[in-house]
């Protein structure tokens, strides 16, 4: 039973939420327009999801703190493998029979990604690769519609 609910919970993709049980976005000042913003992902969500969610999670947060653009000065994505082995069971039948089941290792990859940003009011051509926040939260919600509708 209770590895039934864990699969139920932990069936689904990582939501776009703060970091907690399933994963999902945290974020650490570094100065005042210098922020790491980090996204982690359950088995069942791609690095392209985790990638986009990080990207989201900046241009939110580059918003929330009163600039329009940001640059990425630094960019780390990995996988963390985990496994997790099921707990080997016997059941004996009326006739006497026993059948085993369970000790079953299984393998996920957990996506990783990490943004350095560095917050802008206005644009510039110093500072690289900038992105406009507003279009980047257009963007990937419009991407990921289905799961944003209701928040």
């Amino acid at each position: 039973m209770v590895l039934a609910i864990g699969v139920f919970i932990g069936g689904c993709a990582t939501d776009y939420q703060k970091d907690g049980f399933s994963g999902g976005f945290s974020e650490t000042q570094m100065s005042e327009n210098v922020w790491r913003v980090h996204f982690k992902a359950n088995g069942f969500s791609s690095m392209e999801r985790a990638t986009d969610f990080c990207l989201l999670r900046s241009a939110e947060l580059t918003l929330e703190n009163g600039y329009k653009y940001f640059a990425i000065v630094d960019e780390n994505s990995s996988t963390e493998l985990k496994t997790f082995t099921s707990a080997p069971q016997a059941h004996t039948n009326a006739y006497g029979y026993t059948t085993f089941t369970g000790g079953q290792t299984f393998t996920s990859n957990h996506p990783r990604v990490q943004n350095n940003i560095f917050m802008l009011r206005e644009k510039t051509d110093k500072a690289g690769l900038v992105y406009e926040a507003q279009f980047i939260v257009r963007s990937i919600r419009s991407k990921y519609s289905s799961e944003f509708q209701n928040k």
